[in-house]
């Protein structure tokens, strides 16, 4: 695990860095779920035209602490406020912040990431394994919460245990849920083809970019024999379509 001195080193750099915009520790060390396979998360939250500039900063500043595994996510402004994409961390003052609450948006990315995660373990042996199903076992244990009541958890429980075979039968049921539905996220869509326009791609172009999604992790739920570590390789550039600056 990384030493509380060399996280605020860290986050006092990057606040540094964006002194105007918002700088967030999130995931497990903001949740304090941390173990030694976790990877120390950072939100940079900018407006979408300054993006481009802040990911060349971030790229930068990531090779300044090369003993983190360091994963800086750029959130544009405008997906935070509005409750595009999912952001819950607290600043260099310790002052928790959230991005706007959106039920079908946590929803579904929970359903993607429960899955993804579920998938990961297969591939993988030992602790590293068991890394994948605890943080498998917390977005269903999330995803348990979230479809109760219409408000964020407030915590993400890694220490959640679930049966590997009833959390692909649950993350399976969602996911059927979601695809005999009507439902289109039109952030989502927008998200999609932003990240993949601007790559060449016009794969997601008047589809539904979480039908697409979804169907392929069913595939590979459903198929367990298939999975490799390069198909998760695959799924993971669709199932995050953000901008990660890793270490």
């Amino acid at each position: 695990m990384f030493s509380r001195s060399l996280i605020q080193q860290i986050e006092e750099r990057f606040t540094a860095e964006f002194p105007k915009y918002l700088v967030l520790l999130g995931g497990s060390y903001f949740w304090g779920t941390a173990n030694d396979q976790s990877d120390l998360d950072l939100y940079c939250i900018v407006p979408l035209l300054l993006a481009p500039g802040a990911i060349k900063k971030s790229k930068l500043l990531v090779k300044e602490f090369p003993e983190a595994n360091l994963n800086v996510t750029i959130v544009p402004r405008f997906f935070y406020t509005h409750g595009w994409l999912s952001v819950v961390g607290e600043d260099l003052n310790g002052i928790k912040h959230q991005s706007k609450f959106n039920y079908a948006v946590d929803l579904v990315d929970t359903i993607k990431l429960a899955g993804f995660y579920y998938l990961k373990s297969l591939v993988a042996s030992g602790n590293l394994q068991e890394y994948w199903l605890k943080k498998a076992s917390a977005r269903v244990n999330y995803l348990d919460n979230l479809k109760f009541g219409q408000s964020r958890p407030e915590f993400i429980n890694d220490s959640a245990k679930y049966d590997p075979e009833f959390m692909r039968e649950n993350i399976l049921r969602c996911i059927n849920n979601f695809l005999v539905s009507k439902f289109r996220l039109r952030p989502h869509y927008f998200i999609y083809n932003l990240f993949f326009l601007a790559r060449g791609s016009a794969l997601w172009l008047f589809k539904n970019p979480d039908k697409m999604v979804l169907s392929k992790l069913k595939f590979y739920l459903e198929h367990p024999e298939e999975v490799t570590a390069r198909a998760c390789e695959d799924l993971a550039q669709i199932v995050f379509p953000v901008i990660i600056v890793h270490s």
